[in-house]
């Protein structure tokens, strides 16, 4: 059986309907922060570096790849749930340092972000992020240089890494004395991430896009019969 012009250009409108309907296209998204994100921090003192790691990591983000710049979202970590395998330091750096019981959580606002064109492929978008740290109840701008993958069909995975200063935001470095050697650590942490933004899916919307590939669907195999 060979299809007619009219049939082929009709089955062809349908297909190219039933892909946008499904979405394999590049849109704004909004998207939630995954379980598999982790947020981790380098710091050093006079005797010896230290890592920190938590993966309670929370957050919402806007993002569409045709237009970086409209990004907007906010990241939320858990400094309570932060840990550097010490537990004695640990419970240094959430009483006194971070004051976890009165500020639970430590906020990047993302604003927009800006590409580099030069150093981003068809999949890997890099550039900065342009937002606003809020640590310790201090909010500064801040400027993190990030990566974004967009290789992957429903989430993206971003990644970044930013030096601040703890006394930008309130935080004097702590120090201890071990034997008769002071110990103290230096204010400049390095702080990075990885990310797994999630599509956030409405489940009515969600249906109701399935219903309506299904109908195209049921047109395009009649078309073709």
């Amino acid at each position: 059986f060979e299809m007619s012009t009219r049939g082929t250009s009709t089955a062809m409108g349908l297909m190219t309907a039933l892909l946008m309907a499904g979405g394999l296209r590049a849109e704004v998204q909004d998207y939630e922060v995954g379980a598999n994100s982790e947020v981790r921090f380098a710091g050093s003192s006079t005797v010896h570096d230290f890592v920190g790691v938590t993966s309670t990591v929370q957050g919402e983000v806007r993002f569409d790849p045709e237009d970086p710049l409209s990004a907007s979202g906010e990241i939320r970590i858990g400094a309570d749930d932060l840990r550097t395998g010490n537990a004695k330091r640990d419970r240094g750096m959430r009483n006194e340092a971070l004051r976890t019981q009165e500020y639970p959580w430590i906020t990047l606002e993302m604003r927009r972000f800006v590409p580099d064109v030069s150093a981003s492929t068809s999949t890997l978008m890099v550039g900065n992020i342009h937002g606003s740290l809020q640590l310790r109840g201090v909010e500064k701008m801040i400027l993190v240089p990030a990566s974004v993958d967009l290789s992957r069909n429903a989430s993206l995975k971003v990644a970044g890494s930013v030096e601040i200063d703890m006394t930008d935001y309130g935080i004097r470095p702590p120090s201890s004395k071990i034997l008769f050697v002071r110990v103290k650590v230096h204010p400049r942490v390095t702080v990075s991430f990885d990310l797994d933004l999630d599509v956030q899916i409405d489940h009515q919307t969600h249906q109701a896009r399935l219903d309506r590939i299904e109908a195209l669907k049921a047109r395009l195999t009649a078309n073709g019969s």
